[in-house]
């Protein structure tokens, strides 16, 4: 067991295996949702709280169930197109393959909606 901002986390994953790229994911996962949740809203522009609470938790969901759905929404089609190609860079990256080799992005690359193999997937919403 290991300690990360006073969370204690569990270095080895349901298979046996001790992964410290995934434990890189998890601790921020539960960092940002588990102990600030209630401070989120109150982060200044700028500070990454699209990059954290979209991107990498999302990232981090699919990794941890290829079959999870999301919806991403937002007041401008651009931020939209913009947020859910910078989540394909992310899906797409080699770290990403190395920590969750079982996620398979399949169908061809949109920034409306991102389909995984398994029946998973994130669409891509805006208001205007």
């Amino acid at each position: 067991m290991l300690r990360v901002f006073n969370i204690r986390l569990n270095l080895k994953r349901e298979n046996g295996s001790k992964n410290y790229l995934w434990l890189l994911f998890s601790s921020v996962n539960r960092l940002v949702f588990e102990k600030a949740h209630s401070q989120w809203w109150n982060i200044p522009p700028r500070c990454a709280k699209t990059t954290l609470g979209f991107i990498f938790h999302v990232a981090f969901a699919l990794g941890n169930n290829s079959r999870a759905k999301f919806m991403y929404i937002t007041h401008q089609r651009d931020l939209m197109r913009e947020k859910m190609n910078e989540l394909h860079i992310v899906l797409e990256s080699p770290f990403y393959r190395q920590v969750f080799p079982n996620v398979k992005i399949v169908g061809r690359r949109s920034t409306r909606v991102i389909r995984t193999k398994e029946g998973g997937f994130v669409n891509g919403f805006s208001i205007f």
